[in-house]
């Protein structure tokens, strides 16, 4: 996030990017307002990034900046809304509701995109020996290679 160009001078906008383990991609996000900083601090809380302060064209900045990370990263493309992933946070086991004849696939991936697990049409996943911290979930329907890609909370 934010930071200096190639050339190491400021820029107009700052630079937000988002890594994608499943594809193991990074994607440009909107910039942030106004223009780049160097070494801000930063911080998240409820999905939310928080940028502050720093170094932008040879001056010390002074502002802080909020951007949205759940709506921005948040992936649906599987359709079905009868699909339910649940509860969430959990403790011991993630439940997958699915209709009847759906054939589907889930991959757990931890947010450094290595896979932690893998099922077929399983609708309970034990997830006791994780450890704490925020995961994806991504459930495939076999028939289309639609996906829904969720993020989960391991709790305690």
């Amino acid at each position: 996030m934010s930071g200096d160009g190639d050339n190491h001078d400021s820029m107009e906008t700052g630079e937000f990017w988002a890594y994608d383990p499943i594809s193991d991609n990074w994607e440009e996000m909107p910039p942030h307002p106004e223009g780049s900083r160097w070494a801000p601090a930063s911080f998240i809380i409820n999905g939310e990034v928080y940028i502050i302060n720093g170094t932008s064209f040879s001056q010390y900045v002074t502002e802080i900046y909020k951007y949205n990370l759940d709506s921005a990263l948040s992936i649906h493309e599987l359709t079905n809304p009868a699909i339910r992933i649940y509860p969430n946070p959990a403790i011991d086991v993630i439940n997958i509701d699915v209709p009847v004849n759906l054939k589907y696939h889930t991959n757990i991936y931890d947010l450094n995109g290595r896979l932690i697990s893998s099922s077929k049409n399983k609708s309970v996943i034990e997830i006791q020996t994780l450890p704490l911290g925020v995961y994806l979930i991504e459930i495939t329907d076999l028939d289309s290679d639609y996906k829904l890609i969720e993020k989960i909370i391991k709790a305690n």
